[in-house]
């Protein structure tokens, strides 16, 4: 997500179905005060001063998607009508 400036993505099932998404709020939700604290900081503040710290984190850090997403999330067809 960092690398390509993307703040959310689909999580989909073996068959294409959208199940959740995750988004930079469930990354930030994910980290403790105790996690911060041992960064010198708030880890995601390192993506507006461009720090290599938020990268690192998600890494050291990561999890399944799964247990990060935000499941059933409302989805439409691309062709739906707006109303």
């Amino acid at each position: 997500l960092l690398a390509h400036r993307i703040s959310a993505v689909p999580v989909v099932d073996a068959d294409g179905q959208v199940v959740g998404i995750v988004s930079e709020g469930d990354l930030m939700r994910r980290v403790t005060d105790s996690d911060s604290s041992s960064h010198g900081g708030s880890w995601w503040l390192s993506l507006f001063t461009g720090g290599k710290d938020a990268g690192e984190y998600v890494k050291a850090k990561g999890k399944k998607a799964h247990e990060v997403m935000t499941p059933d999330p409302l989805t439409i067809e691309e062709n739906m009508p707006l109303h």
